[in-house]
């Protein structure tokens, strides 16, 4: 290019730098240099934030090659913007993805997004390396935050780099790291446990840890419950919609007829709802009100229960052991918690101690029934008769 001839020149002169297709210019009111560039048929302009013209005059020459390199293909063009984008940009606009598609679990995605805010938030996402997130990993683990929590913080500050990417706010995603979860949560109750615990927890709260108890449901799924879920004719409790996406039934009665466990909490849930002169929706609710949060409470029971560090959550893994003891298929299981893989559904390291001692019979029954004959002399069994 003529250009980049002058420019190698020294007596390359502001008029030259005016008249050429990239060049240097100064705007009305500031001292500094501004260099223009062109590509794909567009004109970007940037700051040298310099006044000093030879400082501003090696910058553009700079840019120059950086062109010449993504003409040749040998780097990806970077508009301008997309260098002044910040992370918190990136997760902003994710969270307004998530809100608009209404994504299921949002408020937990949101308290991975604030983690990632305080450790990337004022970052330029161009200054977002693998070292950078490596780095923030050890701070994480420094800060005994677990495997599993890590991965779910770098798998939004990932979505949200690629959705930019796809909004042309960025052209490059980096390739995150992501760390085995060795850390499963194997918390389970025994019956004695659970009574203890519902017998500490205030009593608008004893029948949700009951339904948890019995169903293995979610939380999020149990608080938002209504009388309009119950189909008493049929004998079934619905929900058409659950953190999957997909709805799920429950029977009500056993096969002779009478209410199962499940049955006797929603007819008494029913009958509960009405509140001095008026009939609130909510299956679960304290005065009329919905519940929405109880960890505290849930807390307080399980110390008081001589049972610490337990979750609500616990249930829900207690229900698929039991199930699994109780020699129950993993689908019926899994029709019954909502599980939509079976990947997930063994992350909760469900192994049916009685299913392996049947099925160690089994192979040790075959086995044999495969044995060899056993071969003696004719003389040993002439012996043996006599």
């Amino acid at each position: 290019m003529a250009f980049r001839v002058l420019l190698q020149s020294k007596t390359l002169t502001i008029a030259q730098l005016i008249a050429s297709p990239c060049r240097l210019f100064k705007v009305k009111g500031s001292s500094r240099w501004y260099l223009s560039y062109w590509h794909a048929g567009q004109e970007y302009r940037e700051t040298t934030k310099t006044a000093d013209f030879d400082a501003a005059k090696a910058m553009l020459k700079k840019k120059l090659e950086e062109m010449a390199a993504v003409r040749r293909g040998a780097e990806p063009f970077v508009d301008p913007k997309a260098k002044r984008v910040t992370v918190a940009q990136l997760l902003d606009a994710l969270q307004s993805d998530y809100t608009l598609r209404k994504v299921k679990a949002l408020s937990q995605a949101k308290a991975h997004m604030n983690a990632v805010r305080n450790g990337f938030g004022g970052w330029r996402a161009v200054e977002v390396t693998e070292d950078a997130v490596d780095r923030q990993i050890e701070r994480w683990r420094a800060e005994q935050v677990a495997d599993a929590t890590i991965n779910r913080r770098i798998q939004v500050l990932g979505q949200a780099f690629r959705f930019g990417q796809s909004r042309r706010q960025v052209v490059n995603v980096p390739t995150f790291r992501r760390l085995a979860e060795k850390n499963a949560r194997e918390g389970f109750f025994g019956r004695a446990e659970f009574e203890q615990v519902v017998s500490k927890l205030p009593a608008y709260l004893q029948d949700i840890a009951r339904f948890a108890y019995h169903t293995g449901w979610r939380r999020s799924e149990i608080i938002w419950l209504t009388a309009a879920n119950v189909d008493l004719r049929a004998g079934e409790l619905r929900i058409g919609d659950s953190k999957t996406g997909e709805g799920r039934v429950v029977p009500l009665r056993n096969e002779d007829g009478g209410l199962n466990a499940v049955g006797e909490i929603i007819l008494r849930r029913l009958a509960a709802r009405r509140v001095e002169d008026q009939v609130v929706p909510w299956l679960f609710h304290h005065n009329g009100k919905r519940i929405v949060d109880f960890r505290k409470a849930w807390t307080a029971a399980c110390e008081a229960a001589g049972v610490t560090g337990r979750l609500f959550h616990d249930l829900r893994r207690t229900f698929c052991h039991d199930a699994a003891e109780a020699g129950t298929d993993y689908g019926n299981i899994m029709a019954w918690t909502g599980h939509k893989t079976t990947a997930t559904f063994l992350r909760y390291r469900i192994r049916s101690l009685a299913g392996m001692r049947r099925a160690a019979e089994r192979v040790a029954g075959f086995r044999d029934s495969q044995a060899p004959a056993t071969v003696v002399s004719i003389a040993q069994a002439a012996q043996t008769r006599l």
